[in-house]
């Protein structure tokens, strides 16, 4: 049996992490969606270029390498959730990455922030061990950093 998450049957993320916050939702989502200041929390040098005000091109490395990863389907519900299919320039639809940032409130001063990512196309087989390992770590030191720079923001206010 083949099976095609992308196609609407139901699946889990590849990668998540969770992190609490002792910050508003609020103060979290300022930080996520203001792509011009990625390289604050990234853990690479990251640029995100941007078209009639949606994300459509992530700048980064990966293992010391440039990486251009072409945002698609991008969603965005305001303070509270971003997506977007990414694709490499060359390999497309071959390995592709749902990558998502979700944000729920616990109280008005606690959220918490979950970032996600399914690998999927006829690649992520042969890649997916690595990108996992990979991006679970990433993802951790993402999560921290925004963590650290929400909770000094918020509790300077």
């Amino acid at each position: 049996m083949l099976y095609f998450p992308e196609i609407g049957a139901m699946s889990s993320s590849d990668v998540r992490v969770e992190t609490e916050i002792e910050a508003s939702a609020d103060t979290v989502w300022n930080i996520i969606s203001s792509f011009s200041k990625w390289s604050d929390w990234h853990k690479s040098g990251v640029e995100v270029r941007m078209k009639n005000g949606v994300p459509v091109l992530l700048k980064t490395q990966m293992s010391g390498l440039p990486l251009r990863i072409n945002l698609n389907k991008v969603k965005i519900v305001e303070r509270r959730h971003l997506e977007w299919t990414g694709t490499l320039p060359i390999i497309g639809g071959l390995l592709r990455g749902i990558r998502k940032f979700t944000l729920s409130e616990i109280s008005e001063s606690r959220c918490k922030l979950i970032q996600e990512e399914t690998f999927c196309g006829a690649f992520s087989g042969l890649a997916k061990r690595k990108l996992i390992t990979s991006y679970q770590h990433r993802y951790s030191l993402h999560n921290q950093k925004i963590k650290a720079i929400a909770e000094s923001k918020y509790n300077k206010a």
